[in-house]
């Protein structure tokens, strides 16, 4: 039996339903474009210059995580509310593209901006 192998526990043959293996993500915006990937994105205000993010670059960037489905609750926010648990001293974010530091869509995000661009993501879950 190969490793990767489940058996549905609901099938009475036993049998991994593949149909069920890849779900549509839950969440979806008409104004946002969905990506190969499967992470979905809106620019809100394209950067400037014709600089192409490759491997090894260092990026500099600001970023607030929310959650979807749960009331849309901030698990990461520059700043934070007030009497939250964030680190209201929170810098820029930096990292090194390719380094694997990064949620793979927020890195595909950076990536495909352009200096200066604000943009929206969402990043679904698995």
């Amino acid at each position: 039996r190969p490793a990767d192998a489940k058996s549905d526990p609901v099938a009475k043959s036993g049998a991994y339903d593949q149909s069920k293996a890849n779900p549509d993500f839950v969440q979806k915006y008409e104004d946002f474009q969905l990506t190969d990937e499967g992470w979905s994105y809106k620019d809100v205000k394209v950067g400037t210059g014709n600089i192409a993010v490759q491997d090894g670059d260092r990026v500099v960037f600001d970023w607030s995580g929310y959650t979807i489905g749960y009331f849309g609750r901030p698990f990461e926010a520059k700043g934070g509310p007030q009497g939250g648990a964030f680190d209201k001293d929170l810098d820029y974010q930096r990292t090194v593209i390719g380094s694997g530091t990064l949620v793979p869509g927020v890195e595909c995000a950076l990536r495909s901006m352009k200096p200066g661009g604000v943009r929206q993501i969402v990043v679904p879950y698995g």
